[in-house]
């Protein structure tokens, strides 16, 4: 047995179970609404407010802006899995949602590497990392090219700064997400870019500025 052979069949013998989450990104409204500088201060207090009593209630994992150039993707949200009637009541109380200022673009997701730590997360406090999202390119992976971007992450993953990456188990534009706890962009994009699947063309990735509360990510040791 190579060694390449050995050190993934160790990674699949010790690797934990996969979680599953819904993943959502809150989109610039078709429509939004002009608002007056103390009515927008309500409608973000209210706003974050909601995500608070969500996380309370165990149903939102962690939530942050994005800076995203196009300015079209707002910010993220990672909820416990949902069905789409579950999300709408979820964030009914949530004014920007309801007065089209902002619309949630969700999708199901589970862990390929890393984790989301709910422990030791300091909440009154943020902090920037980098969000990685994938878009569907112009062909698609095959088995062998996902079991290959699979070996990547488990051989790779360590050291580059990656603390969570998850792909969407269902069929849209974007087919995975993943967050990096370097600000290093050419670093990341040269991480990404040796990706078999990346290389391949099957996915295309994009990196943007995330801000969330410390102690969320941790990077893959």
């Amino acid at each position: 047995m190579t060694i390449l052979a050995a050190s993934v069949l160790l990674w699949v013998m010790v690797a934990p179970t996969p979680q599953k989450y819904t993943f959502g990104f809150l989109v610039r409204g078709q429509n939004p609404p002009k608002l007056e500088k103390a009515e927008a201060e309500r409608m973000q207090g209210e706003h974050l407010g909601n995500f608070g009593r969500l996380n309370e209630l165990g149903k939102l994992v962690t939530a942050g802006p994005v800076q995203d150039p196009t300015q079209y993707r707002r910010g993220i949200l990672v909820f416990v899995p949902a069905t789409n009637e579950e999300l709408a009541e979820w964030l009914k109380p949530d004014p920007y949602v309801q007065n089209g200022v902002m619309e949630l673009d969700s999708f199901s997701i589970e862990t390929e590497a890393g984790a989301l730590h709910t422990e030791g997360i300091e909440p009154d406090k943020i902090e920037e990392f980098r969000l990685v999202y994938c878009l569907a390119g112009p062909h698609t992976p095959n088995e062998k090219i996902e079991a290959a971007h699979k070996s990547y992450l488990a051989e790779h993953g360590r050291g580059s700064g990656l603390a969570f990456w998850a792909k969407a188990t269902e069929t849209g534009p974007t087919r995975a997400v993943g967050f990096f706890v370097t600000k290093d962009d050419a670093a990341i994009y040269k991480f990404l870019a040796a990706d078999p699947i990346v290389r391949q063309g099957c996915w295309t990735p994009v990196v943007v500025p995330q801000w969330l509360s410390p102690g969320i990510l941790k990077a893959i040791d």
